[in-house]
């Protein structure tokens, strides 16, 4: 599904996702969220366990949907991602 989107599919994709969702859904967390990821590895940490689930359900949320994952990758500006 990423790749038909044009995307990665790697850690930085899932990055880009995570942090276009908390823009749109969480944007009050931004700032207790640090992203570490790499090629091959999605990585965020926070010392606020609820922000980290609430990001989690979103994310979980898409993937296991195609169409929303689909959906969403088609709303956001594909320049937004760095993979």
């Amino acid at each position: 599904m990423l790749q038909a989107a044009g995307r990665e599919g790697n850690g930085y994709t899932w990055e880009g996702i995570a942090r276009l969702l908390v823009a749109r859904y969480l944007p009050d967390a931004a700032d207790q969220l640090e992203h570490d990821s790499e090629s091959g590895m999605f990585a965020v940490y926070s010392s606020n366990r609820e922000v980290l689930e609430a990001l989690g359900v979103l994310m979980s949320d898409l993937y296991r949907s195609p169409e929303r994952l689909a959906a969403f990758l088609a709303s956001v500006d594909p320049d937004l991602f760095d993979d």
